[in-house]
């Protein structure tokens, strides 16, 4: 019984929109249907798969008791993530964007794994790597 896929990755936002925006825009994700839920969020997707879900950091009552949290507890999370990668296309138009938006960025060269890849942070401080397959 093997894991088939990677379904999707939450991140508890202090500002919900400016996170929105930064997947959205940057990156060039689409907002998603998301059912019912009672606290504020979006869930992106690229795609049809949504694979970003968006959470406002807060102590409403409703957000801690979904995710099964104390008030006033440290900020929700089970473990350190050091980041998060996607396969990506159009390296310069990235580069382009990431400039435009005043996103700085990293870039690395791994020509024995045949990528180059690109670092950014989102607006929590989330690494995000992203890997463009040498032509």
């Amino acid at each position: 019984m093997p894991l088939t896929d990677l379904n999707h990755f939450l991140v508890i936002a202090k500002d919900i929109e400016a996170s929105r925006r930064f997947y959205v825009d940057a990156l060039g994700m689409r907002e998603g249907d998301r059912p019912w839920a009672p606290f504020p969020g979006y869930w992106l997707a690229i795609g049809s798969h949504v694979c970003v879900h968006l959470a406002c950091a807060s102590n409403d009552e409703q957000l801690l008791a979904y995710f099964e949290r104390k008030p006033g507890a440290s900020p929700p999370g089970s473990g350190a993530v050091d980041h998060i990668a996607f396969f990506a296309s159009g390296l310069v138009e990235f580069e382009e964007r990431f400039t435009r938006l005043s996103i700085p960025m990293r870039r690395r060269s791994l020509p024995q794994s045949g990528l180059e890849q690109i670092f950014i942070s989102d607006p929590d401080g989330v690494s995000i790597e992203l890997n463009f397959p040498n032509q």
